[in-house]
This record gives C-alpha cells, sequence and structure tokens, in this order.
C-alpha cells in the first residue's frame, strides 16, 4: 500500500516516519502494516546530513512551544523549561498550544472557552503566549490511544515557522512505559523534520513527583485539570479511574487538594474503586510505594483491595490470559510482588 503526498515533505521526516512505522507494526502487527510514502518533492535532504530523530536543519529559530491542557504532566513540562530546571536538557520555551477537539469535544465551544481562559490566567505570570486552535483528528482517529500522538505533533507543526522545538509532557516513566500509549519516548521523536524537533520531556519523573513540584507554581496546582470524564469538560469529575489515581497521588505525598477539586475520597470510596486496564497498572504501581512506606495508613488497606478486586475482574475476562499483554502483565505483577 502506498501514501501519495502532493507537495514537498522533509526528508529528514520521511526517514524518521519509516523507523516510526517499524516501531507500531512491531508493537502491534495484526493492526498496522507498513506504507510507503511517495511525494513530489523532498525537502531540506541536501542539509539534512544527520538530521534524522534530531531534526536538527540549517534554518535554526532556537524557539520552543509545549502541547499544554493544564493537566499534571504538561504543567510539569511547561514549569521546568519556563524555569531553565533541565540543565542542559532546558529549551527556550516561549509560548504554549492547547487544541481544541481533543480532550475537549469540537461541539463544546462553551467549555473550550472557559478552559482557554483558566489556561491564560495560569500563564500569566509566566508571560508565555497561549495558541489555540481546534483539530477534528480524534473524531477521524477512533483509536486515539494510538493516535494522539499524530494528532498533537501534526498540531505543533503547524507552527513550525516560528518555533523549531516541541515539548511534550511525558505520561509514563521510563521504568513503566505502556507500548499501548501513543506519546511515549521511542517513538514521539520520530516524528521531527528538518523544521522542528520533537522532544518527549519528563519521563524520569514520576507522577506524584510531578504533583509536589507543581506547588512551586500555585496556579497551575490549585487550576489544575485532568479529566477525561466529567459531564462539564472542563472540570474534574473526581469518581473516574484517572480522577482517582490522582486523588489518590495526592494522599500518598501527603498533599493538599488543589481547589479544582472540590472532595476527596474517603476510604470506603477507595475500597469500592474498579480500575480498568488502562489504570490498573498505575494503581498498582502506587500501590507498591505505598506498602514500603514505615506507617500505613488506612487508605492503603483500601486501596489493595480494590486493586485485587480490579485483577480479578480483569483476569476473568476472556482471552486475556492468552495475549501477550496479558502474559507480560501477569509477569510484571510476580515480579512486583516478589519485591515487597
Amino acid at each position: 500500500m502506498d501514501c501519495v503526498i502532493h507537495g514537498r515533505v522533509s526528508g529528514a521526516l520521511l526517514r524518521n516516519l519509516t523507523e516510526f512505522q517499524s516501531v507500531w507494526t512491531s508493537w502491534f502487527p495484526n493492526l498496522y502494516k507498513m506504507v510507503d510514502l511517495i511525494v513530489d518533492r523532498v525537502d531540506g535532504d541536501e542539509t539534512e546530513a544527520g538530521a534524522e530523530v534530531s531534526g536538527q536543519g540549517s534554518n535554526r529559530l532556537d524557539a520552543a512551544i509545549a502541547a499544554y491542557t493544564g493537566g499534571i504532566d504538561s504543567s510539569y513540562t511547561v514549569m521546568r523549561h519556563h524555569r531553565k530546571q533541565c540543565g542542559r536538557m532546558s529549551q527556550p520555551l516561549s509560548a504554549c498550544l492547547f487544541v481544541h477537539g481533543f480532550d475537549i469535544p469540537l461541539s463544546d465551544e462553551d467549555a473550550f472557552n472557559r478552559v482557554v481562559e483558566r489556561l491564560g490566567k495560569t500563564l500569566s505570570g509566566t508571560h508565555l503566549e497561549l495558541i489555540s486552535m481546534a483539530s477534528n483528528h480524534k473524531e477521524l482517529n477512533p483509536q486515539w490511544d494510538h493516535t494522539h500522538i499524530a494528532g498533537v505533533a501534526s498540531s505543533l507543526m503547524l507552527l513550525c515557522k516560528r518555533f523549531d522545538r516541541a515539548l511534550i509532557g511525558s505520561t509514563y516513566t521510563y521504568n513503566e512505559m505502556a507500548m499501548k500509549w501513543g506519546s511515549n519516548p521511542i517513538s514521539d521523536r520520530l516524528l521531527s523534520s528538518h523544521r522542528m524537533t520533537f522532544f518527549h520531556d519528563g519521563a524520569e519523573t514520576g507522577r506524584g513527583s510531578k504533583m509536589a513540584a507543581l506547588r512551586d507554581w500555585p496556579e497551575a496546582y490549585d487550576d489544575l485539570r485532568i479529566c477525561w470524564s466529567a459531564t462539564n469538560k472542563d472540570e474534574n469529575c473526581g469518581t473516574c479511574g484517572k480522577c482517582a489515581l490522582t486523588l489518590l497521588g495526592f494522599r500518598y505525598k501527603k498533599l493538599p487538594l488543589p481547589k479544582s477539586f472540590p472532595l476527596g475520597l474517603s476510604d470506603e470510596a477507595i475500597e469500592k474503586l474498579v480500575f480498568d486496564e488502562s489504570h490498573l497498572s498505575a494503581a498498582e504501581t502506587l500501590l507498591r510505594f505505598a506498602l514500603r512506606e514505615p506507617e500505613r495508613e488506612p487508605w492503603v488497606a483500601a486501596l489493595k483491595k480494590s486493586v485485587e478486586s480490579s485483577r480479578e475482574r480483569l483476569g476473568a475476562k476472556e482471552g486475556d490470559r492468552n495475549t501477550f499483554y496479558g502474559r507480560v502483565k501477569r509477569r510484571l505483577r510476580r515480579l512486583r510482588e516478589r519485591q515487597r
């Protein structure tokens, strides 16, 4: 199968996309197949010696932009690069991008406008520019767990005349990396072209440590927005798997509840939590760390019960035990249990 593109495409991007396809077809051979990319003109090739992955070209702008939603991962990335806290890895951040159509449906303009206003207030003290745009990428690509990175990267790439570096906050750490997740430190960088370099940022830092670090940016901490399930898309529902894990993280780190989470979780509510496959791994990781604490609070026992019941529910699903990921998950759980 061929993909024919009429126009100019970066030579570095074409080579990177070949490797990008190799990564995803290796992970999901039943879902994805290699495609030949045929273009009218390969752009920038005469200057592209060594430009693969890094995206380095002759026209450097020395300006960075970050994908930004007001969540924990993107806020942490924005804060540490704005404050030059990354040493040699610090990028010259001057703007943030928020895209309508990803976590807020295109049909919900009111929620989008409210979030843009809130993000603007959060960034006001940093003097970073907030850029917003709309995209129907999610509507065209329902396998969002895999394809979201393409939507984020293509949106950022539209701004390559102003920025030559793009920061994407990590969802998982290096030691808990999930191959099922579209944005990851292996393939994100392979979306770089000779015009823009992509950096998968913050994968060395756990979510709890990011939460604690954000206490130094009160405007972002008190207005964290992490939920995809709330009826009002600009709010946190406080009950979905993602909200529950975030609230548990605050308890584990003994952090105050941000103002954007009006209610916490009682021990009884924690015990009744049911984690789906996408959240169980994170719950197990949190439980593993909490069990190592010399003094265990009652909520840890409640979380242990909810994790065990969630394992049983997922383990009972037909076919899960015979999948590659089912086998990997069981081996990881056995290793974790031995380490306790």
